[in-house]
């Protein structure tokens, strides 16, 4: 995956440039992405105010090689045990006539506890994972908050998850949890 060997190369590269996060990944995630809905300037604002710094352009270059999905900023922080970043972008793709959109806020750390944000994630959501999207150690819920909590939606080509789609209801989370590289994503996806 060539995010993990560009985040391996950064982190072997920086040297202690401010605090790591002392608290658990999914935690600091829910902070800067869930808790802003994704939105890219809530949470790099949130980030900044942290102390995060931006990632340097040079890599988000070398990152943005997806055609359908573009990173359009991101931020990191390091100390002697490893290295945090904050990745945000979007894209889109067709779903029959329909555009879908997904804007997508994602933090990882290297190296990171993947099984306690596996639990943590899986904790948080209270759904089973999309089996449709999810394939061995990445995992994809996809859901809807309701008055009751959340529920999960199996068929993304249903007509009632596209009125859903429509309504902004529907969230994702996407999860890459190895013993070398952690990540978890959060997209908000409307057609």
């Amino acid at each position: 995956m060539k995010l993990k060997a560009a985040a391996i190369a950064l982190a072997a590269a920086l040297t202690a440039a401010g605090p790591a996060a002392a608290e658990p990944l999914f935690a600091t995630f829910q902070r800067l992405c869930v808790d802003t809905s994704g939105d890219a300037a809530a949470s790099l604002a949130a980030a900044d105010a942290e102390g995060w710094m931006p990632l340097p352009r040079s890599l988000m270059d070398g990152l943005n090689k997806n055609e359908d999905f573009k990173l359009q900023d991101g931020r990191m922080r390091s100390d002697r045990e490893g290295l945090s970043f904050m990745l945000h972008g979007g894209g889109s793709q067709r779903i029959g006539w329909d555009r879908l959109d997904v804007r997508m806020c994602a933090l990882g750390a290297l190296p990171g506890d993947a099984a306690e944000l596996r639990q943590a994630t899986a904790d948080w959501v209270g759904v089973e994972p999309n089996p449709r999207l999810s394939d061995g150690d990445e995992i994809a819920y996809v859901f809807e908050t309701t008055d009751t909590g959340r529920r999960a939606i199996e068929d993304p080509d249903d007509a009632a998850v596209k009125r859903l789609l429509k309504s902004g209801k529907v969230r994702m989370i996407f999860l890459k949890a190895d013993e070398e590289m952690v990540l978890v994503a959060y997209g908000v996806p409307t057609l």
